[in-house]
Order: C-alpha cells, then structure tokens, then sequence
C-alpha cells in the first residue's frame, strides 16, 4: 500500500502493475498452448519494427532466428512443466534481419494454464557480464528423475541430522 490517505482505483493499481512490467521489460506477449502469440504490447516497433496487430496469431518462434526456434519451444515447454523461466537468452529478428538479443522470461497465467505470459527486454550482450547466461537445457524426464533423487536424498541427510521443518522450508 503507498503512504497515501486514499486507496488507489482499480486503473490506478493496474497502471501501476503495467509501470511495473515495462520498468523490466521492452515487450509483453501471450502465447497460447499452441505458442501462438495472442497478445503482444511494448517497444515492438522500436526493437523489432513490427506492429501489434502483424504479430497476431504468429508463432512465437517465428520472432526468434531460426537458430534459436528450439530454445523458444524448450522455453515454452519448461514453462508447461514448471510455471516459470527466467531470463533465457534468444536472438529476435528485428528490422533488416538484423540480429536483436533479448532475455525472455515468462509464466503461466495464474487463472488458465492454456496461457503462458512472456516478457523480453534487450539484452546487454554480448558482454563480458552476459556470456554466463547459456541457452536453456533441455529439461528430460531424466533430468527431473535426476532432480528429485538429489533432492529425496538432500531431505534425507536434514533428517538424519534432526533439522525440524520449522528450522528450513521443507515442503511437506
């Protein structure tokens, strides 16, 4: 709540929440389970030269150069799985072809798992600070199998030394 008397109206809180998104993003989309873009607002024409409406019903991979296609469908894939992904390193073709890096992140739609929101800002790479960020791995059945097994046996080496569930968040 802000130190004001009154509270804010419903267009004030939802302009605040939008000053929010764009303070960390340059675009937001929305794909569908099929990763067509249903939405999309920001700097679209500033980044990549295209208008909202031309990319309506567009695949979302078909931003992205066709190198980086796997990481898109990967990155959508993971947020399937899990609910979220952070800043995931793409290349988008903006005006010319020219190559524009952005880190993507997004998440399920709190109220409809169909949807997945996306947020991309440009990224400030390739510089020395950005080249730790990797494209996405592929997250296998094995990996999550992998996973679990670290984590079951992390669980069991805190029982063993009598941590209660008050000491760390353990989920039960």
């Amino acid at each position: 709540m802000t130190t004001q008397e009154t509270p804010l109206s419903l267009t004030q809180q939802r302009d605040r929440f939008v000053s929010f998104a764009f303070a960390a993003s340059d675009i937001l989309m929305e794909v569908d389970q099929h990763g067509s873009i249903t939405y999309a607002t920001g700097g679209l024409q500033s980044l990549l030269k295209r208008s909202e409406a031309s990319l309506l019903g567009q695949p979302i991979s078909s931003l992205t150069i066709s190198d980086d296609s796997p990481i898109i469908e990967e990155l959508l894939n993971r947020i399937t799985l899990t609910g979220r992904v952070r800043d995931v390193a793409v290349r988008f073709v903006g005006y010319a072809a020219a190559r524009v890096p952005v880190l993507v992140c997004g998440m399920k739609c709190p109220y409809d798992d169909a949807i997945i929101h996306l947020a991309a800002r440009r990224a400030p790479w390739p510089t020395p600070a950005r080249r730790s960020v990797r494209p996405i791995a592929p997250l296998t059945s094995s990996s999550l199998r992998s996973r679990l097994s670290n984590m079951r046996m992390l669980l069991e080496m805190l029982r063993k030394v009598k941590i209660s569930r008050s000491t760390i968040l353990v989920p039960r």
